[in-house]
């Protein structure tokens, strides 16, 4: 294990120990997302790339896992770790599909299944738009526009950049529509 995960994994020890637990089930959840959230941005810094944000995951499961009042907490915990960009929507998907511990499987796939199914539904809805506005700005003509909420770039390939087979994608055959 590299030292970058090492620290990682300190990190989440030492914030999860900085307090003393409500011992009523009911109570811990609220208290431990009061808790955690303050920490967001320290998390956010540690997981830059999918292998420390799949790290993260690991270790809550198996931090509920370990503690009973915590085993119905943890599909809060990722919630609030994906609503503040800890988490990539990529990498819940990859922990529910192969990369969770056997701690716990089913009853933590069982609390991700509806946040799962929405974040499935939602990518596909976000798809099914983009096309549609792809091809709206197709059938005009037009190489530029904004996305439809204003934010961010689509991509298309231009066909005149000749680009190696194997390249990533965007590289510079592709133009950026913002």
């Amino acid at each position: 294990m590299d030292l970058f995960l090492v620290l990682k994994t300190q990190v989440w020890t030492t914030v999860m120990s900085q307090v003393e637990w409500n011992k009523k089930e009911e109570l811990v959840a609220e208290q431990a997302l009061k808790h955690l959230k303050q920490y967001t941005p320290l998390f956010e810094a540690f997981t830059t790339v999918a292998r420390s944000e799949l790290v993260l995951m690991l270790k809550t499961q198996e931090f509920c896992y370990g503690n009973m009042n915590f085993m119905k907490v943890f599909q809060k915990i990722i919630l609030l770790f994906y609503k503040t960009d800890v988490l990539s929507e990529e990498v819940i998907l990859k922990w529910y599909k192969e990369g969770h511990s056997v701690k716990g499987k089913m009853m933590f796939l069982d609390q991700m299944k509806k946040f799962i199914e929405w974040l499935q539904n939602a990518e596909e809805a976000s798809l099914i738009g983009l096309n549609v506005w792809a091809s709206r700005i197709q059938k005009s003509g037009a190489l530029q526009g904004t996305l439809p909420h204003g934010k961010g770039n689509i991509f298309y390939e231009d066909p005149t950049v000749r680009r190696e087979q194997n390249s990533p994608s965007p590289d510079s055959s592709w133009t950026s529509i913002a």
